[in-house]
């Protein structure tokens, strides 16, 4: 069984061209559909964004919610501010970035805890089952302490343009990605 949080597998995004700093990145926030993502093992989970946004220290956010089965949902909240798109824990009401506006390959950032972000590629590939990808965005995670021993030490997400978050590869092995998305209307999940 996959057990995943917020900055593990980061939060869906559209990013509308690359280059174009004042568009890019723009994350999703349509409650009209979810997301369907597929593990190799044959597990299924979703995401979708909520109508409404939370309001933490004085800043809209947008929620995202992750369904892994009736036991295990995610909610995470996220904003686009000047350094691109953050993620606040509202626990501690920490912002961290989870993709930088403007991504240029070697970039890193630091979240206050202990996490470390690196833009590894803007122009990555990933093959998945479902279809291989390329000219993607890829942010790679390392855990600088180790303090969070139920999480990978080290991981990498791929982001492509028009759609969000693809996929995910934890040591060399791919262990996420996106399959289709679903209008919600029409979904009997």
């Amino acid at each position: 069984m996959l057990f995943f949080s917020c900055t593990f597998i980061s939060c869906t995004y559209i990013p509308t061209g690359l280059g174009n700093t004042d568009t890019y990145p723009k994350y999703e926030q349509s409650s009209k559909f979810k997301k369907i993502f597929l593990t190799p093992q044959g597990y299924t989970f979703a995401e979708y964004y909520l109508i409404k946004q939370f309001t933490f220290n004085n800043q809209l956010y947008s929620a995202r919610v992750r369904v892994y089965n009736e036991a295990n949902v995610d909610t995470a909240y996220f904003r686009e501010n000047k350094e691109g798109v953050v993620y606040i824990d509202p626990k501690t009401f920490i912002e961290t970035v989870d993709l930088p506006k403007d991504p240029k390959p070697g970039q890193k950032w630091q979240e206050p805890t202990n996490w470390v972000y690196e833009v590894k590629s803007i122009d990555a590939t990933l093959e998945t089952p479902i279809k291989n990808w390329s000219n993607l965005i890829e942010i790679e995670a390392k855990q600088t302490t180790g303090e969070t021993k139920d999480k990978f030490m080290k991981y990498s997400n791929f982001y492509a343009e028009g759609i969000g978050f693809v996929g995910s590869i934890v040591d060399n092995e791919l262990i996420a990605f996106f399959k289709e998305k679903v209008d919600i209307a029409q979904s009997k999940e």
